[in-house]
């Protein structure tokens, strides 16, 4: 895998669960 595939995946796997945590009330996200 290139270095340019896997940071799109991160990126994509980030944002995703950026969203996810968005959706639950806690504060725990870092």
């Amino acid at each position: 895998v290139s270095p340019c595939v896997e940071r799109a995946v991160l990126d994509q796997l980030r944002g995703y669960l950026k969203t996810r945590l968005a959706g639950y009330p806690t504060n725990q996200s870092e």
